[in-house]
């Protein structure tokens, strides 16, 4: 028996919209130079690749889910414009994916050469969860470039939602 109700669902869904939201925010915020630019280990463009490439894996995994095997697509990485075409049709197809699959859904997970049981509704928290942390990353990158993002890209909602709390109770 599935105890998730449907508005679970639904704050899957909202965090799903919020999560893309500030992805594009991002993307919409940098230059094609900026995106590219890499002066420490990585780009803008390369977390984008990964956390469009680990949204994908989730869209594309029927019964399992092989991190491991992501297809490392350069192109994603290196065109900001077909970027954020990926983008939009993988939480496309995230959305969609979410309201036809019952979310104790099991699925075999291999990651870094391990295996392990799990459920769709648990990759899906870990993959939002991800990418959240890779925001806070492109975040980073984006500062380090005097790219303006909003204050709360890259911040896990549990923490926003805690502030929001603090400054109530404060002021």
């Amino acid at each position: 028996m599935n105890i998730i109700n449907k508005t679970s669902i639904s704050e899957f869904e909202k965090s799903i919209v919020t999560t893309h939201a500030q992805t594009l925010s991002v993307l919409s915020a940098c230059t094609e130079e900026q995106f590219l630019h890499t002066d420490t280990a990585s780009s803008i463009g390369a977390h984008m690749r990964h956390i469009i490439e680990c949204i994908k894996m989730l869209n594309d995994g029927q019964n399992y889910i092989n991190y491991d095997a992501r297809a490392r697509n350069h192109k994603i990485e290196t065109n900001q414009h077909f970027a954020i075409a990926q983008l939009d049709l993988e939480t496309e197809k995230l959305l969609e994916k979410v309201a036809q699959t019952d979310l104790i859904e099991p699925v075999m997970v291999t990651m870094d050469g391990c295996s392990t049981n799990s459920t769709f509704g648990r990759e899906l928290l870990a993959t939002l969860s991800h990418t959240v942390h890779h925001l806070a990353f492109i975040k980073l990158l984006a500062e380090q470039q005097d790219i303006v993002i909003d204050k709360n890209v890259g911040v896990a909602p549990a923490t926003l939602e805690f502030q929001r709390n603090e400054e109530k109770k404060f002021g």
